[in-house]
């Protein structure tokens, strides 16, 4: 079982960062999770499940009976923690969850080091970014294709080892933990995410009340001797300016690994003293931080000593968050629609076009509990909120090593889309069920056992059928003739008619007559009907049934949800001025009148920016 978790795991890794393939993987997961509970009952075998996971999932479907921007992103959420559920029970089946977690980071070091070797590739690995964001204009995405996240994915794993490293009893145990803790340090730095170091470093100093007081000193020379370790390491792989696993900086990382195993062989562990208080370490090293802190911010002596691209990275300017600000300020404008149930999955990547208060392209909030009460509401986040309670308390109580890294990723969350991967919403439910006794489990009485085939079976029948539709989909790009391209695109409108991305194709490769058009696009916008794209292709269809009227609806609901689209201020202004020509006069006036509306409102917003400096992301300015 603990394998095949493992591989679970790997695998969700590319289908949910490369592939985006939520359906095959939850079809899989739960097919086995319903084999495993009919073999487990069969045998009448002890059953344990999740139950306190069961509600999330409802509360995104909840949604649907009042108002959702989309349909399908509300699924595929559901369809998401469905396969996280599954994918738990097995963990729960499992009896050294600890080590499972140890095979999972080893494999994603491995892996990444690989890959930076250059012997063999991975699409955007590494991201070309601009300096603003950057200190060596490179960033490590890695699985993810996002540098935040695999910064959040491997903060949580440095500090799983470091605790594992000093609490494990057993000696080959222990050195795998320690050998990780170096090579993680340097890939950490690679992400260059400064908010994930500044979370790092705060939950490093919480974790000397988790660590027992007598393994202080060995925790804090472990540590340091791998940040500093890792550090060369890291300046080895980019002093070419580019992010290379060198020879070099592999025989370097042999060496620091050779030392951590003569430090373990030689026993130096036993040589440490103890401190009388449980205050000396935490106290003292956040002194320490204060004045290092200080000395980056004034460029001393420590600041110097670092890569330059390092140095470059750890300035003190504040634009991300700043930006990050103005998404939440954002958000909150609608807080009237989803304030209580929520506005259904994905729902940020349509409002954000019609609430934003600057031309940005992040379809992200940056902050995962603001995008739970933007998708489930008040009522699920608080849910959420009370299950990390819980958990946390848990852990607390036992003094358990996973609190630390499930700290980590619970306050990394709250500048970053943490829980939109659910790769890292299973890890965060590991950690916290690994580190708990056996007694917080939940044992299964038969109505609940029911209930699990049921949501099972629910999320295989959706992933089949839409599955079936997305090859029906990616098969037309064989189509050799139009007809055979329209015939499969209607195929897969009625195989999945909650996608509007089939609708889209449909219209925008004039598969479709205008009656057939025009029903499509209807049916489309029941599904998401604040989509701006979908309007104002809706008003074009009108517009060719000379249903101007309608049109100039449609347009200006189109407008309405995406205000900072250059084109459909043009388009809708060259549209009421083309009216105003060959309209009657008694409309004329009108349709000017409308035209230098839109007109003067482009250009206020136009000057707002220049005077504002916005970071004109969507060339809205231009």
């Amino acid at each position: 079982m603990a394998f095949i978790v493992y591989f679970f795991f790997i695998i969700a890794i590319f289908s949910f960062g490369l592939y985006d393939n939520i359906y095959s993987f939850a079809l899989a997961i739960c097919a086995l999770c319903i084999f495993l509970l009919l073999y487990a009952l069969i045998r009448k075998e002890r059953v344990i499940f999740p139950v306190f996971l069961f509600p999330i999932p409802f509360f995104y479907l909840f949604p649907l009976f009042f108002h959702v921007e989309t349909t399908q992103g509300t699924i595929d959420q559901t369809i998401v923690w469905i396969s996280c559920i599954a994918f738990i029970t097995l963990f729960l089946f499992t009896e050294n969850k600890q080590d499972v977690i140890t095979w999972m980071s080893w494999t994603v070091i491995v892996a990444t080091y690989v890959i930076l070797a250059r012997m063999i590739s991975f699409p955007d690995f590494i991201l070309s970014v601009s300096q603003e964001v950057s200190g060596l204009g490179k960033r490590l995405s890695g699985f993810f294709q996002y540098p935040n996240a695999f910064a959040s994915l491997l903060g949580s794993l440095l500090l799983f080892h470091l605790g594992y490293a000093v609490k494990e009893k057993k000696q080959t145990v222990s050195l795998l933990h320690r050998c990780a803790i170096l090579p993680l340090w340097t890939l950490f730095l690679l992400t260059e995410s400064r908010g994930a170091w500044v979370i790092f470093f705060l939950v490093w100093l919480f974790s000397f009340y988790v660590v027992p007081k007598h393994q202080h000193f060995m925790y804090t020379t472990l540590s340091v001797f791998s940040f500093i370790g890792g550090t060369i390491i890291y300046a080895l792989m980019t002093i070419n300016g580019d992010i290379h696993f060198s020879f070099f900086a592999a025989c370097m990382l042999i060496f620091f690994i050779l030392l951590i195993w003569m430090w373990e062989k030689k026993g130096v562990d036993t040589k440490f003293p103890t401190v009388r208080s449980l205050h000396t370490f935490p106290s003292s090293l956040f002194t320490i931080a204060i004045l290092l802190i200080a000395d980056l911010y004034f460029k001393g002596l420590i600041y110097r000593m670092l890569p330059v691209t390092l140095q470059r990275r750890l300035s003190f300017d504040m634009g991300t968050l700043t930006e990050r600000i103005l998404y939440w300020q954002d958000a909150w404008k609608e807080w009237e629609s989803f304030i209580w149930t929520g506005l259904g999955g994905k729902a940020w990547k349509i409002i954000m076009y019609r609430v934003q208060s600057f031309p940005y392209l992040s379809s992200e909030l940056h902050n995962s509990y603001l995008n739970l009460i933007v998708e489930i509401g008040v009522i699920g986040t608080l849910y959420v909120l009370f299950l990390i309670f819980y958990a946390s308390q848990n852990l607390w109580k036992q003094r358990a090593i996973e609190l630390v890294p499930f700290i980590f990723l619970i306050l990394h969350a709250v500048i970053e889309f943490t829980f939109s991967f659910p790769v890292l919403i299973m890890l965060t439910i590991m950690l916290a069920i690994s580190g708990m006794n056996k007694s917080h489990a939940f044992k299964f009485t038969s109505i609940q056992t029911t209930f699990s085939f049921f949501i099972f079976t629910m999320c295989i029948i959706l992933c089949f059928l839409f599955i079936k539709a997305e090859q029906t989909f990616a098969a037309i790009q064989y189509a050799s003739t139009k007809e055979e391209a329209r015939a499969l695109t209607i195929k897969a409108m009625k195989q999945n008619k909650w996608n509007t991305t089939y609708v889209l194709f449909a219209v925008e490769n004039k598969l479709l007559s205008v009656k057939e058009e025009q029903h499509a696009l209807e049916n489309a916008l029941t599904y998401e009907p604040n989509h701006s794209l979908l309007l104002f292709y809706a008003g074009k269809n009108a517009e060719k049934q000379r249903n101007i009227e309608q049109a100039a609806i449609y347009y200006e609901q189109s407008l309405a949800t995406d205000r900072f689209d250059i084109n459909k201020y043009t388009f809708l202004i060259d549209f009421y001025l083309k009216r105003a020509e060959e309209g009657k006069l008694d409309k004329i006036h009108l349709w000017r009148e409308k035209a230098k509306k839109i007109e003067k409102q482009m250009e206020k917003l136009q000057q707002q920016g220049k005077k504002e400096r916005w970071n004109d992301q969507r060339n809205f300015l231009k």
